[in-house]
């Protein structure tokens, strides 16, 4: 026997006996009596404590919300205040120091490339010559001692020659 079952055998009894219709009737309202209590009591009661406790949160909520976003704001300020300081010394330093950009870095190491390229062409030369003044120096004197590299009290004559030597 299910519920449609037990349904039908309420019916027939309701029916036959009419204090059974009453009963059957008084405890559905109540059941529907239970059920809104708490919408009619909400309905009835201007304020109640929950209204209070949910107020208090939502009060704490937007003080909580506004502080933060103050935080925030102040937080935001000084990041672009710290940035507008940092363009502007950057500014300042590019219009006191030129800083080169990479293409400028670029061709700065190709002319020191170069340039230590001739310098060390020139100072081979240099180093050509002297060895030439020494050789013929070395040559012309009994020996093969350097009159002007070994002996102070030589010959000037000697030492100013080889200084025009190298010089040329």
């Amino acid at each position: 026997m299910g519920l449609i079952g037990k349904i039908q055998i309420l019916e027939e009894l309701k029916k036959a006996n009419p204090t059974i219709e009453y009963s059957s009737l008084f405890i559905t309202i109540l059941f529907i009596a239970i059920d809104s209590v708490p919408i009619t009591l909400k309905l009835l009661c201007k304020y109640s404590p929950y209204d209070a406790y949910i107020e208090t949160q939502e009060e704490n909520a937007i003080y909580l919300t506004s502080k933060e976003l103050s935080d925030i704001e102040r937080k935001n300020n000084e990041i672009i205040n710290s940035k507008k300081i940092d363009k502007l010394s950057d500014t300042i330093l590019s219009i006191t120091v030129k800083i080169p950009n990479d293409k400028e870095l670029t061709g700065l190491a190709e002319y020191n490339s170069i340039r230590n390229e001739i310098l060390q062409k020139i100072l081979q030369e240099n180093q050509k010559k002297v060895l030439e003044v020494l050789t013929t120096n070395r040559e012309n004197q009994n020996g093969g001692k350097i009159p002007v590299m070994a002996n102070n009290n030589g010959n000037g004559q000697q030492k100013s020659q080889l200084l025009n030597n190298i010089s040329t």
